[in-house]
């Protein structure tokens, strides 16, 4: 979820703006895993049904 360009401009504006490279890392890291974690929760029932998550979580009844 992390590799796209938003996040190499958000990484590199880190950098320009005085972190180092394993400061900007760290930091991607840690601001991805709060959104990662529900997820990766839900990947095994869309596994399980051969469905995207998206389109289990739009039927399944306590994703309100």
């Amino acid at each position: 979820m992390s590799v796209n360009i938003p996040t190499y401009i958000l990484a590199s504006g880190m950098i320009a703006g005085g972190m180092n490279w394993k400061q900007a890392l760290f930091t991607v890291f840690l601001g991805n895993v709060p959104g990662a974690d529900p997820h990766a929760a839900e990947r095994p029932c869309g596994a399980q049904y051969g469905i995207p998550v998206p389109r289990f979580l739009r039927a399944h009844p306590s994703a309100s």
